[in-house]
């Protein structure tokens, strides 16, 4: 009998708590590729400078003083770079254009 009260609270619990675990928002923006603080962190200011992103780039990463486009999720969790809003890129491009912003926004 306990164990079979034991199952059901776990069975339970096991259903509860994927619900219970925030859906990553989509991400898409334009902006201006910085070195972060921390050593391999790439940051990208948005073109109106208003908002920082830790971007994390499985291959081909773009560069600093790169002006890209993005796509991609919030990521869940703490990061090693520990600046700007930290978001798993799916895709990114490119842009033909200079970056508007100076070299340290904030300096």
């Amino acid at each position: 009998m306990k164990k079979g009260i034991l199952l059901c609270m776990i069975f339970g619990i096991a259903l509860w708590a994927p619900s219970q675990i925030p859906t990553p928002k989509t991400v898409h923006e334009k902006g201006c590729v910085r070195s972060g603080v921390e050593a391999g962190c790439l940051m990208v200011v948005t073109l109106d400078g208003k908002t920082t992103y830790n971007i994390m780039v499985a291959k081909n990463p773009p560069k600093p003083g790169d002006v890209i486009e993005f796509w991609g999720k919030e990521f869940q969790g703490l990061t090693y770079c520990m600046q700007g809003k930290a978001v798993k890129v799916d895709k990114w491009s490119r842009l033909k254009m200079k970056c508007p912003l100076p070299p340290y926004p904030g300096r």
